[in-house]
C-alpha cells in the first residue's frame, strides 16, 4: 500500500510540474501534429494499416522524447533526495 501511495505522489508531482510549464505538452502536441501532416503530405495515398503503423511510431518517438526531457529536468541532487526518501520500486514504476 505504501508503494502505491508513493507512486501516486510522484505522478501528482510530475503532473504539477508539467502543468506549470505548459509549453512541454504543447511542444509534444505540435511535434506529433506536424510529423503526421508531413507524413500525410509525403505519401498522398497510404493504405490504412501503413498509416496506422506510421502514426503509432510517431507517438512512440514523441513519448520517449517527453520522458527523456523529464529525467533531464531533475537535478542529480534532487534525484538522490528522492532515492533516499522513497522506495526504489516506486520510483521505477512512477
Amino acid at each position: 500500500m505504501k508503494v502505491l501511495k508513493e507512486i501516486m505522489w510522484l505522478l501528482h508531482k510530475d503532473g504539477l510540474l508539467e502543468w506549470r510549464s505548459g509549453y512541454a505538452l504543447g511542444g509534444i502536441l505540435l511535434y506529433v501534429l506536424s510529423t503526421v501532416y508531413i507524413l500525410y503530405a509525403s505519401f498522398e495515398k497510404i493504405e490504412p494499416p501503413l498509416w496506422n503503423a506510421l502514426f503509432w511510431i510517431v507517438i512512440l518517438f514523441s513519448s520517449v522524447n517527453a520522458i527523456t526531457k523529464s529525467f533531464v529536468q531533475e537535478s542529480g541532487a534532487r534525484q538522490l533526495y528522492y532515492y533516499s526518501l522513497l522506495n526504489p520500486i516506486s520510483l521505477i514504476l512512477a
